[in-house]
């Protein structure tokens, strides 16, 4: 058996024990806490999960209702003589100029005078009973995140993975929000790098260390899914009764590059998405459409693949216990260039049981069902498909239905820094796994 350095263990306890004398006035998401002087609960279920107030924070482009309100049409309060409304000076930390100050301080209102930014660093051992190696302490990742307003039409976010699994990082999410354009609710345009607008975040506000398993999955050689973000142009807009419509237009291949065509398209067509949904006081229900295209080659063999994943969902806060999933239904119509059209159906379901504010147990079931493997073994003969053919194999594509079982707790141990536990049953037992964790957040 092969064990980590006992000195992975030691940086470990340590960073343990510097984490409790931190200083209590550290927060859960230290960027937004330390601006608004809001506690974590404001914000969030328990870190990163968001609750009603936090969703329509981020939605409104990380503004509170009080930045909104002065933005939408109606008749223009009057301006104070020689400067501007103290309210929205106030809002970005700034008293009001003299009269003398004005034209030097509208120059620099666009950049605020503190940025809001935290670093996050997650530190795991992956525990894998059946592998070489059953005890993987690893430093998964380090992450910048940055976001606020410029102005209060102007929002931004920034999500970059300074380091990754031992490996530099990439960008993750980047993005500019021109806000309440028109002065409507319903004309919010984003424009850069972003998550698909799901209720349930692939990485930034999921609460487990496992990622859903529907969202990974791909078909064929069409390497769509819908964990990757995505570069485009994203409309947004809600009512006051909590109805939320988002739609957008994006490349389908986030920020890689196609092989086929040395293009961040893999195609000339732009993929296309919407969604619609409702909050209902603290819960939340909504459905969504994904409908793309993807060309490449797979086995010496050519696709021209167009394919759609249609979903719903729900989330529903009963204060001590929260429940929430999805169902997805998913197509592709030839990803794998013999023109046979590949299919899955999947979810998750999730319960949340609070212990008190700073302990939840999570329990979740993930399933995926797939009629026929996303690819064929057939062309493992195919002439120079041998490595393809492996690559494929290794990547899991053979896979057709998958069911896993995650229990896990988590603890707060400071409102800035958790530990917990997750294992997961799957299906095909080799595959169990467990991830201990510790996350900081400054």
């Amino acid at each position: 058996m092969t064990r980590p350095p006992r000195s992975a263990y030691v940086a470990l306890l340590l960073a343990l024990v510097g984490s409790l004398l931190a200083s209590d006035r550290a927060e859960a998401i230290p960027a937004f806490a330390r601006k608004y002087a809001l506690g974590c609960n404001a914000c969030h279920t328990f870190y990163p999960q968001l609750n009603r107030f936090g969703r329509d924070f981020r939605d409104n482009g990380f503004r509170m209702p009080d930045e909104v309100e002065p933005l939408l049409e109606k008749p223009s309060a009057p301006t104070p003589p020689g400067g501007t409304p103290a309210a929205t000076l106030a809002s970005h930390g700034r008293a009001n100029p003299a009269p003398e100050q004005e034209a030097s301080s509208a120059f620099w209102s666009f950049v605020p005078e503190q940025i809001p930014f935290s670093i996050q660093a997650k530190i795991h051992d992956l525990i894998n009973p059946r592998g070489d190696v059953t005890n993987d302490v690893q430093f998964d990742e380090l992450q910048l995140q940055s976001g606020g307003t410029f102005t209060p039409r102007v929002s931004y976010y920034l999500h970059h993975h300074l380091a990754e699994e031992g490996e530099p990082g990439d960008l993750y999410t980047g993005w500019v929000r021109f806000n309440n354009l028109g002065g409507s609710r319903w004309f919010n345009v984003t424009v850069g790098q972003l998550e698909l607008p799901l209720t349930f975040s692939p990485e930034i506000e999921r609460l487990s260390s496992f990622e859903y398993l529907v969202y990974d999955r791909e078909l064929g050689a069409n390497r769509f899914n819908l964990n990757r973000p995505q570069l485009g142009i994203q409309v947004f807009g809600q009512s006051e009764r909590g109805t939320k419509l988002w739609a957008g237009v994006v490349n389908g291949t986030g920020l890689a590059q196609s092989e086929v065509t040395d293009s961040f398209d893999s195609n000339s067509f732009k993929d296309l998405y919407a969604r619609l949904g409702q909050e209902i006081g603290e819960h939340f229900v909504g459905g969504y459409v994904y409908a793309g295209r993807a060309r490449g080659a797979i086995a010496g063999r050519r696709f021209n693949d167009t394919f759609v994943r249609i979903g719903g969902d729900g989330f529903f806060n009963l204060q001590r216990v929260i429940v929430y999933g999805t169902a997805l239904y998913a197509r592709d119509t030839d990803p794998l260039g013999t023109g046979a059209d590949r299919s899955f159906v999947g979810g998750f379901f999730e319960g949340d049981v609070y212990l008190s504010d700073r302990a939840v147990i999570l329990l979740r079931f993930d399933g995926v069902r797939q009629k026929r493997p996303a690819i064929l073994a057939a062309v493992e003969g195919t002439e120079g498909s041998s490595t393809e053919f492996q690559e494929a194999a290794e990547s899991g594509v053979f896979r057709v239905n998958t069911v896993a079982f995650t229990p896990g707790m988590q603890y707060l141990v400071r409102p800035n820094v958790k530990v917990g536990f997750e294992y997961q049953v799957r299906q095909a037992r080799r595959d169990d796994r467990a991830i201990a964790q510790l996350h900081f957040s400054f």
